[in-house]
């Protein structure tokens, strides 16, 4: 039954690539790739961050999580400041995991589905931000996301006093925090921006990564992009 469908839906795109004019058929094929190929039709509809599979991915734009993808962190530590499908992401990928989360409500349900090697902190006002000097290590990765009304600006303030050398610090919706992006670029780090679409939103934004020196190793030599075509 199934190879039948397909070979109906492949008659039927081939009808419709010969009739349509072919910008309207480039701009189709683009949509065809953020909505499935990314999966954002699937995280709008169930409203969750997560890929065309279901999978949990973290609520970064899509290049983003893209160039993240490539890295082998199954020998790194994690630091996040803001839980959710973010935590599993990197719980999937990486030795551990430390999330911190302001919003009760959000950290039930969060701890319900949370993996053995993550750790989820409950912590308001200055406990929020303070939450990474009480874990007694350094992090490979440390995310600054979650909740904006503390302020991102303290958390960029403490971030590189608890990375480790040649590590990565992420910051998401930069776009929105100027005083953070320049506090850690002051600190030493460059700054490399990821703009684009990301789950769920109806907008773009920017993820933006910061490192001095960053030595992770890839998963693979070969790039494939989402969507991409082989030569």
């Amino acid at each position: 039954m199934n190879k039948k469908f397909n070979t109906v839906k492949n008659q039927l795109w081939t009808i419709f690539w010969g009739i349509v004019p072919k910008r309207y058929g480039v701009q189709w094929r683009n949509f065809e790739i953020l909505a499935r190929n990314y999966g954002q039709y699937n995280s709008v509809r169930k409203n969750s961050s997560i890929d065309e599979a279901g999978n949990p991915v973290p609520w970064y734009t899509y290049p983003a999580i893209e160039y993240i993808k490539q890295f082998d962190y199954s020998d790194k530590t994690v630091f996040e400041w803001g839980s959710g499908n973010s935590t599993l992401f990197w719980a999937g990928r990486s030795k551990d995991v430390t999330s911190v989360e302001h919003n009760r409500e959000w950290f039930e349900k969060i701890s319900k589905n949370k993996p053995a090697n993550s750790k989820l902190i409950l912590a308001e006002d200055k406990e929020y931000t303070n939450a990474i000097s009480n874990q007694g290590k350094k992090f490979d990765v440390i995310v600054i996301d979650g909740y904006m009304g503390y302020g991102r600006e303290n958390c960029a303030r403490l971030a590189p006093g608890f990375l480790k050398e040649n590590s990565l610090i992420i910051l998401d919706n930069s776009d929105w925090n100027a005083e953070s992006c320049r506090m850690l670029r002051e600190a030493g780090f460059n700054q490399v921006d990821f703009c684009g679409f990301s789950p769920i939103n109806a907008y773009t934004l920017c993820t933006s990564l910061f490192f001095k020196d960053f030595k992770f190793k890839r998963l693979s030599d070969a790039i494939s992009p989402i969507g991409g075509i082989k030569p």
